[in-house]
């Protein structure tokens, strides 16, 4: 059977043979510094800050739709931000659900695309 080594020098009795804390004492702590002068010395070095800052959404943000209509199938996609904005702007224009936009502008696709056809 193997013996498995002691990292840190003390035996399995627990009496110590490399290790010796008797000089170790904690740090003590460092002394408080006022945050007027820190920005003080940051500003006179032209450190930048790395405070939050509020970007602009790429995107407005739109209102929340709830409405019961019994449509239950999920879509997701990407699009361009201007193609999202003329959907809600057509939605919000016309008092319609997404839902009811979207079934309406498909309808008028394959009404465009029969014509073609012709």
């Amino acid at each position: 059977m193997t013996v498995r080594a002691d990292p840190l020098g003390i035996d399995t009795a627990g009496s110590e043979q490399g290790l010796d804390l008797r000089g170790f004492r904690p740090r003590k702590a460092p002394p408080k510094i006022d945050p007027v002068e820190i920005r003080q010395v940051a500003e006179s070095a032209a450190f930048p800050s790395r405070e939050a800052t509020n970007p602009e959404p790429s995107h407005k943000r739109v209102e929340r739709r709830v409405y019961r209509t019994g449509r239950n199938a999920h879509l997701s996609m990407k699009a361009d931000p201007r193609v999202i904005d003329q959907f809600y702007s057509i939605c919000n224009r016309e008092n319609l659900v997404m839902g009811e936009t979207l079934r309406l502008a498909v309808e008028a696709l394959e009404r465009e695309l029969a014509n073609r056809a012709k």
